[in-house]
């Protein structure tokens, strides 16, 4: 790790001398990265990509990934790259595979402690705050407006999402996400592996593997893969609450989308006639994620059915 005042002070140095830096990955989450890199006094070099034909076409210098093309020029240790993949999983993966050097970056606008550490490859957004002695892993994401208070510890390739809060002394494990707007109080540990849905209030220890929702949050799903493996069984049960969960929103997409009925209406009903509250649309929001390895929330807290309706429509 190393000490944030000398990232800032490195970053926040006049731009005369841009120095290039590849981006691994494209999506969404790239084209934030790729605005912080330039704020960081960076010039992109290129774009590398698994999957550079779902590009969009307007990014024409878009090369092929590590898994495309091994023996690039690219990728030698004296390349300087950063990961833009927001799937925690993927980002592990591809630092073990990758020979690349990587940079962490830091927004100028980010507020960040002398004593707080930071990992390698981990980018810390617009309008973040990171206190005094925390220690932030390698490659994790600090998403926009989010605070990390004091001794705080962050695993290896997290994601601590837009305005979500960790009090004080918090712990999180490797791989772990925490929602946009969640708030984890003070001396709470999240194993690894963990999902904190959006919105949601974290007052006790959650353990590895486990999905949490709700204020105060609660376990939606077992989500521990050996024994999912082992029984044969977590993805159908997950499947089938999806499935469930799905089948509420069509319902009113079929019956209340209507002209005459307002989306206010819609909601009314569905809460009312389907019992479907706040932490089921939670819920809804997260299986919607794991299915589509899409966040619903990366515009904000999803807070109303026709919100949801709205994702589901981009999505078919």
């Amino acid at each position: 790790m190393t000490r944030a005042t000398s990232v800032n002070d490195d970053q926040r140095r006049t731009t005369i001398n841009l120095r290039p830096i590849w981006l691994y990955g494209y999506g969404g989450h790239a084209k934030v990265v790729a605005d912080l890199a330039l704020a960081c006094g960076y010039e992109i070099a290129g774009v590398l990509d698994d999957c550079p034909q779902v590009v969009e076409s307007s990014h024409g210098n878009v090369r092929p990934g590590f898994r495309l093309d091994p023996n690039s020029e690219i990728f030698t240790r004296h390349q300087p790259m950063i990961l833009c993949v927001g799937n925690n999983q993927t980002r592990a993966d591809l630092a073990a595979i990758l020979p690349n050097s990587f940079v962490s970056l830091i927004h100028p606008s980010a507020i960040v402690s002398p004593s707080a550490l930071i990992g390698v490859g981990t980018v810390v957004m617009q309008g973040a705050v990171i206190q005094a002695d925390a220690q932030i892993g390698e490659h994790v994401i600090i998403n926009t407006a989010a605070s990390v208070d004091h001794d705080c510890f962050i695993g290896n390739f997290s994601h601590i999402s837009p305005n979500a809060t960790l009090c004080g002394e918090v712990k999180v494990g490797t791989k772990s996400w925490v929602g946009a707007a969640a708030v984890v109080i003070q001396r709470i540990v999240i194993g690894d592996s963990v999902t904190v849905g959006a919105g949601a209030v974290v007052i006790r220890d959650v353990a590895n593997q486990k999905t949490v929702v709700g204020n105060p949050a609660r376990i939606i799903d077992d989500g521990s893969l050996a024994q999912h493996e082992k029984a044969g069984t977590g993805h159908a049960v997950n499947q089938r609450r999806l499935a469930a969960l799905l089948e509420s929103v069509n319902h009113v997409r079929r019956t209340f989308r209507r002209p005459e009925f307002s989306e206010l209406h819609a909601n009314q009903r569905l809460m009312r006639d389907l019992e479907f509250d706040s932490l089921d649309l939670a819920e809804l929001t997260v299986l919607l994620e794991s299915k589509y390895g899409v966040d619903v929330f990366a515009d904000g807290v999803v807070q109303s059915v026709g919100e949801v309706l709205a994702k589901l429509d981009a999505l078919q």
